[in-house]
């Protein structure tokens, strides 16, 4: 399987790598997020609704979202094509109060995320 949607760890933050038709679904190939505007990880969406799509691609709520969205926690950025599979990482400092993934190794990328933050509980 071709992964669409990648998280790199860098030294100083994280980038989500966005290829294929996600990379133009969203409007936007590649974020990059300083681990110090990290502040929690949920390990799943939750009760976040989106509101008003932005800039991007949606069909439907609960299924294909890329780019930036309103939703009932301000704005988030969301690369998924399934809810049920996707997590969230809230931010602070940042253009987006959090982004909502669907990557190939969840428990991975979140334990990975989780090790980056600070002073935080989650």
């Amino acid at each position: 399987m071709i992964e669409m949607v990648k998280l790199l760890f860098k030294e100083d933050g994280f980038e989500v790598d966005l290829t294929g038709l996600e990379k133009f679904s969203a409007l936007k190939g590649k974020l990059f997020i300083p681990y110090s505007n990290l502040s929690s990880v949920d390990e799943s969406v939750g009760d976040i609704h989106i509101r008003t799509r932005l800039g991007g691609t949606s069909l439907g709520e609960e299924g294909y979202n890329y780019g930036r969205f309103q939703t009932t926690e301000g704005y988030g950025f969301y690369a998924m094509k399934n809810k049920e599979k996707a997590f969230v990482i809230h931010l602070v400092n940042n253009e987006y109060n959090f982004i909502a993934l669907e990557v190939e190794d969840k428990e991975e990328a979140i334990k990975e995320l989780r090790s980056h933050i600070t002073n935080h509980t989650y």
